[in-house]
């Protein structure tokens, strides 16, 4: 093989050299490829499509990866696999639904088309797996079903629907136009999971695109554990959050985000989780020396190539000291604040955790959300904060790369499976000592809810955080948190030098 130390592989034509690799992929684009947007998409990433010889019908492409010296096998295969699927999507949304067979609905109009099949090299073809099959035929199916039995339910949709049926009745009989999920099927899950020991929502989004479909429904759960169905603060500027330091033993910053079009962890096919979790372990590669770090599948997790087996007992181990490393969902836990205790299905494949070299920062992958960021200080909130917005826009930034995009709603803001945390999708936390007001549990409690926080015993310690609140902004929660926490470590301090709760605080 001719092979030089700069060229990378030789071969007759100077511009061709380098990786020495040629993939095609063989795909049917029967009406993207007659969209000026194809060619734009094509250039977007990377990629070169010539119409397959003797294909008069044009439908047939066979795409390749432009060649591009300084790029790695590895690089090319990932830009193909990545272009190739953000064809595939463009080619999905603008099929018409006539193009996949559909059942008509009850109401006249036909029920969503199957996504269409997907592309394998070579030029084969796949449906999907049988799981996703059975999905679709659901799907189509169950538009049409009858209310679930809500006999006994005590969640917030339920008690809506008790209290007036055509809630029901005007939705029951739509479905999503992409991937054809229902309200039964939004509402199942959550039903089976009701506890009448606490507030639950009853429903659950399984993507974006449930929130547009389902406006009413999801409208009338967020009324009611809001005290409002819509009111997003978009964030704001940096220089409005405080610069109070405190004498925290641990702050942590989170963002959470989820990937418009991809379905939320509860309704997730392991198919399309493990996708999540290459496309973010692409993106976290393309960090520069401002992030340095490295991607940890979970251990035992069999579904990132470059790890098997996941990451080692060691690497647990730091992770897990630097507490950056999470765990199973508890199931209890997601019950109490109204979400789906699904998100474990198929543990712990496709998720895991990058990590910087410093163990400051830290990227979870399909743990409640596709995406969450997670920074810890010491001493400085604020600066807690500008670190997640700095990585969370790089991260941003390589996603877009992709073709990805963070699911947003404009009067919602970020969007998730449970309605209950839509908003900001932040989670701030401050841990503290409190040895004085920590022992008045009641008057702790009193206090953090009267600033919008929650407080959580931590071993000796208190934990004061955010708590999601439609109609605030990052930078409010932010500052919320700072105040709150100067606010309990002052009365902390009085209550030591023998003042009560009430002479400390007033």
């Amino acid at each position: 093989m001719a092979f030089s130390p700069a060229l990378g592989c030789l071969t007759v034509s100077p511009i061709n050299c380098g990786s020495g690799v040629t993939t095609t992929y063989v795909m049917r684009l029967k009406v993207l490829a007659s969209r000026p947007k194809f060619k734009a998409l094509c250039n977007q990433h990377a990629l070169q499509a010539k119409c397959q010889p003797g294909d008069t019908s044009r439908e047939l492409w066979e795409i390749t990866v432009q060649a591009k010296l300084g790029v790695s096998t590895v690089e090319q295969l990932n830009s193909l696999i990545t272009g190739c699927a953000a064809l595939a999507s463009e080619e999905m949304a603008l099929r018409p639904a006539d193009d996949a067979a559909p059942a008509p609905e009850a109401n006249g109009t036909a029920a969503p088309a199957a996504p269409a099949a997907e592309a394998l090299p070579n030029g084969t073809e796949h449906k999907g797996s049988k799981q996703e099959q059975r999905r679709s035929k659901a799907a189509a199916t169950a538009a049409a079903a009858a209310m679930p039995n809500l006999e006994g339910k005590t969640s917030i949709l339920a008690k809506a629907i008790q209290a007036d049926a055509n809630l029901y009745t005007r939705y029951g009989q739509l479905a999503t136009a992409r991937r054809g999920f229902t309200l039964a099927q939004l509402m199942t899950p959550a039903l089976e999971h009701e506890d009448a020991a606490r507030r639950t929502l009853g429903i659950a989004a399984a993507d974006g695109e449930c929130y547009t479909t389902f406006p009413d429904v999801f409208g009338t759960v967020i009324q009611d554990w809001f005290g409002k169905s819509h009111c997003h603060e978009g964030r704001q500027s940096l220089e409005r959050v405080c610069n109070a330091e405190t004498a925290a033993a641990d702050i942590t910053i989170c963002l959470a985000r989820n990937l418009k079009g991809v379905p939320y962890a509860p309704f997730m096919t392991p198919s399309q989780r493990n996708e999540v979790e290459r496309a973010v372990a692409m993106a976290v590669m393309k960090f520069g020396q401002e992030l340095k770090g490295k991607y940890y599948s979970l251990r035992g997790s069999a579904s990132y190539t470059p790890m098997p087996k996941g990451m080692s007992e060691e690497v647990e181990k730091r992770l897990g000291d630097a507490r950056l490393l999470f765990s199973e969902p508890d199931s209890a836990m997601l019950a109490a604040a109204g979400a789906v205790p699904d998100t474990a299905q198929d543990w712990p494949n496709g998720r895991g955790v990058f990590a910087t070299e410093d163990d400051k920062v830290a990227i979870w992958i399909n743990r409640h959300d596709h995406v969450c960021v997670v920074v810890r200080e010491t001493a400085q909130p604020k600066a807690a904060y500008s670190r997640a917005l700095e990585v969370l826009t790089l991260l941003e930034e390589q996603l877009y790369a992709q073709g990805h995009h963070f699911d947003y709603h404009p009067r919602l803001g970020y969007l998730t499976s449970a309605c209950s945390l839509v908003g900001t999708l932040m989670r701030g936390s401050v841990t503290l000592p409190l040895k004085n007001l920590g022992a008045d549990e009641g008057s702790l409690k009193k206090l953090t809810e009267d600033m919008l926080l929650q407080a959580r015993q931590v071993g000796d310690s208190w934990e004061l955080g955010t708590v999601p609140e439609l109609g605030t902004s990052e930078v409010d929660q932010v500052n919320a948190l700072i105040e709150g926490v100067a606010r309990a470590t002052a009365i902390d301090a009085a209550m030591g030098e023998g003042k009560s709760f009430e002479e400390a605080s007033s």
